[in-house]
């Protein structure tokens, strides 16, 4: 038998543990959802504080909340506030 025939199941079976890894690792970080506490900017809530917002969205997305008795639209961002929470800028004040 050949060296290529010898090293053939030791080949297979390195590519079989490799590919194992890559999946496992690409599926832990799809079912790992980044849970995110958003501050809304421009808001207050009864308590006097800014209101907040948990969700599992992504930066980028546009949200709608009730603020004051009407729904507003916020988009979420990657910017970290002194509280430690994400800032969502409130998008209908600029138009």
């Amino acid at each position: 038998m050949s060296i290529l025939g010898q090293a053939l199941p030791n080949l297979l079976g390195e590519l079989g543990a490799a590919l194992l890894i890559i999946l496992g690792t690409w599926f832990v970080g799809r079912r790992r959802a980044r849970y995110r506490r958003y501050t809304l900017l421009g808001t207050v809530g009864t308590d006097g504080h800014p209101m907040q917002h948990a969700t599992t969205r992504p930066p980028g997305t546009v949200i709608r909340v009730m603020v004051d008795g009407h729904r507003e639209r916020f988009e979420l961002t990657n910017v970290k506030v002194p509280d430690g929470t994400y800032a969502a800028e409130p998008m209908d004040l600029y138009v």
